[in-house]
């Protein structure tokens, strides 16, 4: 007969690890200044993050921009390929009121330019 005891209030799964943003930032060809200012911290935080070759805890506004900047990278290649997906960080859309992907992430951060990416993955037209 199985005993039943008591939970205690303490966790046991550890949190997710930070991700390491210089791959990611690399991948976008996205300068240090730049990468800040699309996840909204400053240039020096990126560099810490990249000397340590870390990224932002996950659980932080921080951190969920840069899943969202992940993902984005992770959809583009998905409806591109990686050549094709780098090209088309460089066009100019209508969708992005004539400024580029890469301009967008570095303007408005990577939510807009996940969600057009989103959208065309799962067939919608924006």
């Amino acid at each position: 007969m199985p005993v039943l005891t008591k939970r205690s209030g303490k966790r046991t799964h550890a949190a997710p690890a930070p991700t390491p943003i210089k791959p990611i930032r690399e991948w976008f060809g996205l300068s240090q200044e730049a990468c800040a200012r699309a996840l909204g911290v400053g240039r020096a935080t990126i560099a810490r993050w990249e000397a340590r070759r870390t990224g932002p805890d996950p659980n932080t506004a921080e951190g969920r921009l840069l899943a969202a900047l992940t993902e984005a990278r992770d959809l583009a290649i998905k409806q591109f390929g990686p050549q094709q997906a780098h090209q088309w960080l460089d066009h100019r859309a209508p969708t992005f009121h004539g400024d580029t992907p890469r301009e967008t992430l570095v303007k408005r951060g990577p939510i807009p330019v996940r969600d057009v990416l989103l959208a065309g993955w799962e067939g919608a037209y924006v």
